[in-house]
């Protein structure tokens, strides 16, 4: 077989497969980086929906006890049984 020579490359070809190879590595990269983008977009969407799943019940029991507690004031009922007046149990 005969050895094909290398035809010898000017400096703006090597320079322009030196830029060619970069930009390859950084489509990759960012390719990389979108897809951890998007993973951790999804993550931070399931954390979202557990908090306010879980915090959304607990703020419900704190609005239902306020209210309570509301009622129970306005009639006097509250301070009465905290206190231990046993008045207006007759």
């Amino acid at each position: 077989m005969d050895a094909i020579p290398k035809k010898k490359q000017k400096p703006e070809e090597r320079e322009l497969e030196e830029k060619l190879f970069e930009v390859a590595s950084l489509e990759a990269e960012l390719t990389q980086r979108e897809l951890d983008l998007t993973t951790l977009q999804a993550e931070l969407n399931v954390f979202q929906e557990e908090y306010l799943r879980i915090v959304g019940a607990r703020y419900a029991k704190l609005d239902e006890i306020k209210a309570q507690r509301k009622i129970w004031g306005s009639t006097g009922w509250g301070r009465t049984i905290c206190m231990g007046n046993s008045r207006n149990f007759q």
